[in-house]
């Protein structure tokens, strides 16, 4: 699922380490999470405002369906970035425990108590490494890219590890102006998602350096 593969984007795929910080992965696993439920035609973006769609059946997923269950609990309609903010706090347990659920993440604990901390060692590195590698190979490549593709690229983008994809590309220019190409074609929502993202991301780190 976009969110699943947004994780493997966001943490080291042999280590399980962060690639960003875990507020940044909150943010961005949120967006993946709505993602999930804009491209399932679930919910939809009008003015900024997030609606559900009610005639949709609802997801077999459990984290899906509990995100779609709160939009639609909502007596009052609430804009994109407010969501963002809410659903960020709870978006990155969210999403481990559904791949600890389907057998490919293990938790570890270390260090002591106060100072304990988790972290979710992929199971399997071809399956960790996989977003990674069919994204920065497309790039690389200028290949057409799925709008799901698309729009992860675009999460990546806005956590920062868009020069990480592009890395080992020959032409890093080039890639990186491809990067920005395809983000561009995506259709309304989803842009509008991404420049929501993009700009929670940016205030949070500068709050957090101020």
């Amino acid at each position: 699922m976009l969110a699943d593969e947004c994780w493997w984007l966001v943490h080291d795929d042999a280590t399980g380490e962060p690639r960003v910080s875990l507020r940044a992965a909150g943010w961005v696993l949120a967006a993946a999470l709505l993602g999930e439920l804009l491209y399932s035609n679930r919910v939809w973006i009008k003015d900024d405002v997030i609606f559900p769609v009610w005639q949709a059946a609802p997801p077999d997923d459990v984290v899906s369906h509990a995100v779609l269950d709160q939009v639609k609990a909502e007596s009052v309609r609430h804009p994109v970035r407010d969501w963002l903010a809410f659903l960020s706090g709870d978006a990155y347990g969210r999403v481990a425990g559904r791949l600890a659920g389907a057998g490919l993440v293990m938790a570890r604990t270390s260090g002591v108590w106060p100072f304990r901390s988790v972290r979710f060692v992929p199971v399997d590195v071809k399956v960790s490494a996989w977003p990674f590698a069919r994204l920065a190979a497309g790039l690389r490549h200028r290949q057409p890219l799925t709008q799901t593709d698309v729009f992860l690229t675009g999460l990546a983008q806005a956590a920062g590890l868009d020069e990480w994809l592009i890395r080992d590309a020959m032409h890093p220019d080039w890639t990186r102006e491809y990067l920005r190409y395809l983000v561009s074609t995506l259709p309304e929502q989803q842009h509008l998602l991404l420049a929501h993202l993009k700009a929670a991301v940016a205030n949070d780190l500068v709050s957090h350096r101020t």
